[in-house]
This record gives C-alpha cells, sequence and structure tokens, in this order.
C-alpha cells in the first residue's frame, strides 16, 4: 500500500501539520508515502499571487520536518506537486528538480482561471481539447516523475461526465501511449471516489483501462490535504478501482 500525493500545511490549500499524518503511517503501515506539496520555484517568472509564497525554499522545509519523526518500516519521500500552465512553462526550474526525490506535474488544474486556462473557456469541447494538448505537453517534461489526477476536469466539476465521455477511445490511446514511451507515471487519484458520481466512475475505468493497454505504469495519490481523506479505507477502493481496469499495483512506485 502507497500514497505519494500527500500536502501538509506548507501548500497553502491544507491546514494539515506533518504530525497528525504519522500516527496512520505507522498504524497502518504503508510500504511508501510521499509528500508532495504545491511548489512553484521563485526562478521561473509567473507565478500567481496564491503560488508565489509556496517557493522551493518554503517546501523543502518539510525535509528537516520528516527527520523528527519514526516512520516505523515505511519509506517516505519528499517530493513535490509542480504546476503546468501551457506555453511549455511548469512552475519548477529543471536545475532545482533533483532537489526532490520525485515531482508530479499538474496538468488540468483548470479551476484557476486566468492562470491555468483562458479566463473565457466555458465552450466544453475547447476543454476537452485543452485537456488533451495539456497532458502530452506535460508528457514532455523531462523531470516529471508522474502526471497528477489527469483528466479530472477542476473548475468544470459540474459538466464531467460530458467532458469524459466526449473525449473518445482514440484520443485517450494516443495520450496514454506517449506517456508509456515517455515512462510517465499515471495517477490514480483518490479524489475521484469523493468527487465522481457512478457514471463518471464508469467513464474514469474506461480511461484507466486503456492507459493500461498502452503500457502505463501507476501510483496511488490520495491528494489528501487533511488527515480525514488519508486514509486506508481510500487507499483499498483505489486499488480495487485498479484491479477492475486491470492495473497492477507496485508496493513503492518509486523503488
Amino acid at each position: 500500500m502507497h500514497d505519494i500525493h500527500i500536502h501538509t500545511s506548507l501548500s497553502s490549500c491544507s491546514s494539515t501539520d506533518l504530525s497528525l499524518y504519522v500516527p496512520e503511517i505507522r498504524k497502518h503501515k504503508y510500504a511508501a508515502v510521499g509528500f508532495a506539496n504545491h511548489v512553484w520555484d521563485s526562478a521561473v517568472p509567473g507565478a500567481s499571487d496564491w503560488y508565489k509564497p509556496q517557493d522551493i525554499a518554503h517546501v523543502l522545509k518539510l525535509r528537516e520536518e520528516l527527520g523528527r519523526y519514526d516512520f516505523g518500516e515505511t519509506k517516505v519521500y519528499l517530493g513535490c506537486e509542480a504546476e503546468y500552465i501551457g506555453g511549455g512553462v511548469v512552475g519548477l526550474d529543471p536545475r532545482n528538480a533533483p532537489l526532490f526525490d520525485y515531482v508530479l506535474v499538474s496538468a488540468h488544474h483548470f479551476h484557476m482561471a486566468g492562470f491555468t486556462r483562458p479566463a473565457d473557456l466555458t465552450d466544453l469541447g475547447e476543454v476537452r481539447k485543452l485537456m488533451l494538448e495539456r497532458f502530452l505537453e506535460v508528457c514532455d517534461i523531462g523531470f516529471a516523475f508522474g502526471v497528477v489526477h489527469p483528466f479530472l476536469p477542476m473548475g468544470y466539476m459540474d459538466s464531467a461526465l460530458e467532458i469524459l465521455r466526449g473525449i473518445k477511445d482514440e484520443n485517450f490511446r494516443a495520450c496514454f501511449r506517449y506517456a508509456a514511451e515517455r515512462k510517465k507515471s499515471i495517477e490514480i487519484n483518490l479524489s475521484v471516489f469523493r468527487k465522481f458520481t457512478e457514471a463518471e466512475l464508469s467513464e474514469y475505468r474506461r480511461m484507466m483501462t486503456i492507459a493500461r493497454k498502452c503500457g502505463c505504469r501507476f501510483h496511488i495519490g490520495s491528494d489528501a490535504h487533511t488527515v480525514e481523506s488519508f486514509n486506508p479505507e481510500q487507499i483499498i477502493s483505489g486499488e480495487r478501482f485498479a484491479s477492475d481496469c486491470g492495473i497492477t499495483l507496485p508496493e513503492d512506485p518509486l523503488a
């Protein structure tokens, strides 16, 4: 059992201290956990006001914090979640990527209107087109270990089913073959079990099954911002979902 997409209070969208996760990690004996707070490298121009405080020095404070705790036999990694906003711009300088054990990149944070996507983007066909383009572009980021919450239409969740149904199998195949060629890990993001209806999950299952058939590798990420959203029951749901898609998950995707 693993989870490599966990946020602490060093992410501006979370108020959960690292100390609150430790007892849960020890209790449930995770094989591997990874903390991936949001980051925008000050060496990269263009940060939003929300991102500016979350620079490398800020998120690397976690390394010292991690050293204060005993995680038992669990392998613990320090990663980050970097933002991709299009046009080849990702919020992490490649020279600084080695400061982290791994880098996750978000391609579809479309809730940040005017920053990650055009503020006036309303046509769902254009949303689909942009999602497909951004996924392929993220796969070209050399230091990216994995793509987080792929094709989760943040900012358009009321239209999630329509968006996903409109993406053809052949479009997904083109994306996931590209990801497999570039050895990018595809995230089974546990927030889908909190946000999606069963009909939407069916479409996500179609997508992930295609990704598996294309030869992709996978990891689980709870995307936890609270202890309540970090729990083994959700991991079990993710593992069951993976099994339904024919996906075999590694104990430690970073080993």
